[in-house]
């Protein structure tokens, strides 16, 4: 998960979290971003949140924010 904030605010950061299994499930997926998020966040205003997923099941993926 990367979060980006303004040039003015510092530029942004990219964070990793490894779930247990794999998941195609938004459900699954959506609480360990939000883990990161709370986690790492600095309190300055966000400009873009990307999420990056990998070894995750067949299925097709949909991650709604």
């Amino acid at each position: 998960m990367s979060i980006g904030y303004s040039k003015q605010t510092g530029g942004g950061l990219s964070r990793q979290k490894k779930m247990g299994r794999a998941s195609n499930l938004s459900q699954d997926i959506f609480p360990y971003c939000l883990t990161i998020l709370h986690t790492f966040d600095s309190g300055m205003p966000i400009r873009s949140i990307g999420i990056s997923l990998s070894n995750t099941s067949q299925l097709v993926i949909e991650i709604v924010l």
